[in-house]
């Protein structure tokens, strides 16, 4: 069984490394930091104590501190714009003033190129909203779903990591 489970917690590991660094890499305003627990885990397969505590917090990061702020109902509802300068390149630092407006009032935001921008999250008065408004280096506002379902699967996967951790490091402690 020990076996088993540390070769499980391998597995879970190189999966939330390569996860995590894959959902990173998404999107530039937007920090994800669940495949830190992979990296400690794989690092430290003997110390799981370490991996067990990364995981949990990278869980409270993604889970509660980004998921938590992403809200996708205006990206639902279609009322969430994409800029793009006109080049094939994503990267590129093109930056224009848009038209924002929201229920209260409406005023201009200066975006850059490659950026899903949302009027509906965004406060004209200076002090952002908790949500994120604009989601930089995506190729749409679509990506951004994608996004949020890597996300979520990444602190899922969190989740099964910590509760095999625990699991893995009573049975390794009780031989």
């Amino acid at each position: 069984r020990a076996l088993w489970l540390v070769l499980s917690m391998l597995s879970l590991s190189l999966l939330l490394v390569v996860l995590g660094a894959y959902t990173t890499t998404r999107a530039e305003s937007l920090n994800v930091t669940g495949y830190m627990s992979g990296v400690f885990l794989t690092a430290a397969i003997v110390f799981l104590s370490f991996g067990v505590i990364a995981s949990f917090l990278c869980l409270m990061i993604d889970g509660v501190g980004v998921l938590l702020n992403m809200d996708v109902r205006p990206l639902k509802a279609g009322r969430c714009q994409y800029y793009s300068s006109g080049s094939s390149y994503v990267y590129e630092n093109f930056y224009t003033t848009v038209p924002c407006w929201n229920l209260r009032e409406s005023c201009t935001m200066t975006v850059r190129s490659g950026t899903c921008y949302c009027c509906d999250l965004y406060n004209c008065a200076g002090d952002y909203m908790n949500s994120y408004f604009e989601f930089v280096g995506v190729q749409s506002c679509e990506e951004v779903f994608t996004l949020y379902i890597l996300i979520w699967t990444l602190t899922g996967v969190n989740l099964v990591a910590f509760f095999t951790g625990i699991l893995t490091a009573a049975v390794l402690g009780n031989i």
